[in-house]
């Protein structure tokens, strides 16, 4: 049944955790991060994520909703992404470059994780 959802969520794409059609990556070996969600007014997301060099990084004051393209250096096969805010409601999603969700936490808290 997971498998089934799955591949029905790929196909899908009114699917709010799959990115708009220029905002794929490209690459094949490239994947996307996503943070969606409903954000209140006046508060600033905190997102921290794994660059394509393995490195964290963390964006202050970001908006929703956010996207981060990663080519990963040779080796590189992980990454991971975490959005918290003190009253916005935030998901997360990684995708491939066939646009298949890698890894999707969609709860709508405060705190949103996901890995590959």
């Amino acid at each position: 049944a997971y498998r089934r959802q799955r591949q029905m969520c790929i196909r899908d794409r009114s699917n709010p955790m799959l990115p708009p059609e220029g905002q794929r990556p490209i690459a094949p070996a490239a994947f996307a991060y996503y943070v969606t969600g409903n954000q209140t007014p006046g508060d600033l997301l905190t997102i921290t994520y794994t660059d394509g060099n393995g490195t964290t990084r963390t964006v202050l004051g970001a908006s929703l909703p956010w996207t981060m393209i990663v080519t990963p250096s040779p080796g590189i096969t992980g990454g991971s992404i975490t959005a918290t805010s003190f009253a916005s409601q935030v998901n997360c999603s990684i995708t491939n470059s066939e646009s298949q969700i890698l890894a999707v936490q969609s709860s709508n808290s405060i705190i949103a994780r996901c890995a590959k």
